[in-house]
């Protein structure tokens, strides 16, 4: 989860526990929902390792550089370490990382190749797009838990379009338009 139960029940002015299950629900709900329209993850887990082999690898004769090109949507929060293709440690100081600051797509070997004769390398890494959530990412979950929260009262289905006495359509509510915004400025341009 992007936010807490405390931060949400503050947010919403909830001073009772009789909805906490709920609203920790709704949290859950919310950060699988910004993970799934982003395509990122904003929080990530303790280091694993990932083994990539020579087609994500380019190598630059000029400058005597391997880079490693991590597949789109993978993205590198924090470089624990690396093995080259023999299970060989490759020296922090033989990489460098692009771009300079977190979140890493690509990761460059100087003066020699990530693989050996196995064709692969393994980096050991914290993979996401951050260690922590930015702020912006946890209001967002804020809000759009609280958005959730408040759906539970309407008597309609709020995905489809109602006529209410008189004739008058209603719309589905859409995502708040911060969220959505928020969201935007996250997602990958294709």
């Amino acid at each position: 989860m992007y936010a807490t139960p405390v931060q949400l029940k503050t947010y919403l002015g909830v001073t009772s526990a009789s909805d906490d299950a709920l609203l920790t629900d709704l949290l859950v709900r919310a950060t699988a929902m910004i993970e799934q329209m982003t395509r990122k993850t904003f929080a990530a887990s303790a280091a694993s390792s990932r083994t990539f082999g020579r087609a994500v690898m380019l190598w630059d004769a000029q400058l005597q550089r391997d880079y490693l090109l991590l597949p789109s949507g993978v993205y590198v929060a924090l470089l624990v370490g690396a093995t080259d293709g023999d299970d060989e440690p490759i020296p922090p100081t033989e990489i460098d990382t692009h771009p300079p600051d977190a979140p890493y797509t690509v990761l460059a070997r100087r003066n020699a190749r990530w693989c050996g004769a196995s064709q692969h390398a393994t980096i050991t890494a914290r993979w996401g797009y951050s260690i922590t959530p930015p702020a912006d990412i946890v209001h967002a979950t804020i809000r759009l838990a609280a958005w959730l929260y408040r759906q539970r009262g309407t008597a309609n289905d709020p995905d489809r379009p109602t006529v209410a006495d008189g004739g008058l359509v209603l719309l589905p509510s859409a995502l708040p338009d911060d969220v959505r915004l928020i969201l935007e400025r996250y997602r990958d341009v294709v």
